[in-house]
């Protein structure tokens, strides 16, 4: 019996979309490196006192927390959809290369795990809003 495969596009259209993810992603980073990380350290040094310094902290924080919160929901998304599924690769996704399907208790157990993860993601950014609340003032 012949197992149900996911066929990945041509070598050609797999090398533009990494290169692409690739270029846009070194953007990100380089800009962060070069304008958002000198930001953040001068937001959070410049408090005029201990309390205004406080405010900063929590604000950042809570923006990680945002941020982790994103990535917890994706996670929980993906994890409920291939629960519903029952396969791994789901349909739709996009594969690097040829990939066997996944069915049944190896399918369900990866569907199970992306939800575990989306439960830790969202404990941590729920301690990443809420660290700075129970520090001493």
């Amino acid at each position: 019996m012949n197992p149900e495969v996911v066929r990945a596009p041509p070598a050609r259209v797999v090398a533009m979309k990494l290169g692409v993810v690739a270029i846009v992603g070194g953007l990100i980073l380089l800009l962060a490196k070069v304008y958002f990380f000198p930001w953040l350290r001068g937001y959070l040094d410049s408090g005029a006192n201990h309390a205004e310094a406080l405010h900063r902290f929590k604000l950042v924080m809570l923006g990680s927390g945002v941020v982790v919160l994103v990535l917890a929901i994706y996670a929980g998304q993906l994890g409920l959809r291939v629960l519903r599924q029952g396969q791994w690769p789901l349909a739709d996704s996009f594969v690097v290369r040829d990939t066997a399907v996944k069915r049944g208790r190896v399918a369900r157990a990866r569907g199970i795990l992306f939800v575990v993860l989306a439960a830790l993601l969202a404990v941590d950014a729920l301690g990443l809003a809420t660290l700075p609340y129970f520090l001493p003032s």
